[in-house]
């Protein structure tokens, strides 16, 4: 069932090497809270180093608010000991959002799942 656009799901796909949350669907003031706290209730027990990968292929709408969750979202898998990256299709409104806000800096951005796995920084 696809989500409508007044909210996200976060999906949590457990594999061999990473947790991936899967957000689908418009993260915003409205969402945000929410998507914080699907993220980190599904991170919660997790030992260092684990890897967390942020899937955000299908997100269509990334407000200030949600570059402030991830940021704060960073910060939190940080203080645990997580590994944590994004994954964003190239050349979207949602990459360079991420971009000018600095997040790359802070968290490695790949534009596939597969990508992250293994990489330098993740």
């Amino acid at each position: 069932m696809e989500p409508d656009r007044a909210q996200a799901v976060v999906t949590p796909v457990i594999t061999p090497e990473a947790l991936i949350l899967r957000i689908v669907g418009d993260v915003d003031a409205d969402t945000s809270w929410d998507v914080h706290a699907e993220c980190w209730a599904a991170v919660a027990s997790m030992p260092p180093p684990s890897l967390v990968i942020v899937d955000l292929l299908a997100v269509e709408f990334l407000s200030a608010a949600a570059v402030r969750l991830l940021l704060q979202f960073a910060d939190a898998c940080g203080a645990k000991g997580l590994r944590l990256c994004l994954i964003v299709t190239p050349g979207t409104l949602q990459l360079r959002i991420l971009m000018l806000a600095g997040l790359h800096q802070r968290v490695p951005i790949f534009p596939a799942v597969n990508d992250a796995f293994g990489a330098d920084g993740a």
